[in-house]
């Protein structure tokens, strides 16, 4: 009789072994497939910011990162033609510029009447 309790101690405690076992392959293989499925939405989420989106009811359309680079780089250009602009009035070329006009007016004005 004492040799089969004991049969069935070692039966037991390898049956709780191989659940226990069971239930953390188990919990590993759940939490893996949620990392997975995070995972997976920001891919998607960088994704759909990436190319952008099209416009639903409700909803506007937003631009995808390339589009944006493209204005932002658009929009550096125009600003870099503005401050070229401004640049050739800091300049004295023959007359025509603002700071011609400015050394032009400092020469008319008498020596010592400098505002403060």
């Amino acid at each position: 009789m004492r040799e089969l309790l004991e049969r069935l101690a070692a039966a037991v405690g390898a049956l709780a072994a191989a659940v226990a076992l069971w239930e953390s392959v188990r919990r590993r293989s759940r939490e893996w497939r949620a990392g997975r499925r995070r995972q997976r939405n920001q891919q998607r989420q960088f994704l759909a910011d990436w190319h952008g989106e099209q416009a639903r009811p409700g909803v506007p359309a937003r631009p995808g990162v390339m589009v944006r680079l493209a204005s932002i780089e658009s929009a550096q250009t125009a600003l870099a033609e503005r401050m070229g602009n401004v640049e050739k009035e800091l300049h004295p070329n023959s007359g025509h510029s603002f700071r011609d006009a400015v050394d032009r007016a400092v020469a008319g004005v008498p020596a010592g009447t400098e505002s403060r």
